[in-house]
């Protein structure tokens, strides 16, 4: 045999004995698995009323009055925060001479002089947003409780017979 297929045997043995040695230190095991047990799933908040805002009739100037609206946390599993709204509807001016005397939310005194001027109307809170508080998930119902008074103004209310308004008070949870 001739130095050159000697040489080129030797190069095809070394190529050979090569790959096998490769191929076994590149072999490995291979394993895969899927997880599949994920969820989203949205939490909710809700919230309810239950209230006292009954028909006043025949009120007049010295009569008082307690409102009680009992908010619920129903079935949520956010905590939130409540914000009420007041709209009046009907007469503005009886809702101006019915006067706000305290307001209390869960026990806590509440800030409702929009004017700053130490007195409020329900006709001052019209489309005021009120901030009330943080409702937790595990939070028990929530009194608010307003003390009202119609205000004998010393002179003629003759203008306020027979008139009515309606406070809507609406109530909104947004989630923390």
């Amino acid at each position: 045999m001739s130095i050159k297929k000697r040489v080129a045997m030797g190069f095809v043995t070394i190529g050979l004995v090569s790959s096998l040695v490769g191929g076994a230190t590149f072999a490995y095991f291979n394993a895969t698995v899927a997880n599949t047990g994920n969820t989203f799933t949205a939490g909710t908040v809700k919230i309810g009323e239950s209230h006292s805002l009954a028909t006043k009739g025949n009120i007049q100037p010295g009569s008082t009055g307690i409102d009680r609206i009992t908010v619920t946390n129903s079935d949520a599993t956010l905590d939130s925060n409540v914000k009420m709204t007041v709209t009046i509807n009907g007469n503005n001016d009886l809702a101006d001479a019915v006067f706000i005397t305290s307001a209390t939310y869960n026990g806590v005194a509440l800030d409702l002089d929009v004017n700053n001027d130490g007195v409020t109307t329900y006709g001052e809170l019209a489309e005021q947003t009120i901030d009330l508080s943080t409702f937790g998930v595990d939070d028990p119902d929530k009194a608010l409780v307003i003390n009202w008074s119609f205000v004998d103004s010393g002179e003629e209310q003759n203008d306020l017979q027979g008139v009515n308004f309606t406070p809507v008070l609406d109530f909104e949870a947004k989630q923390l």
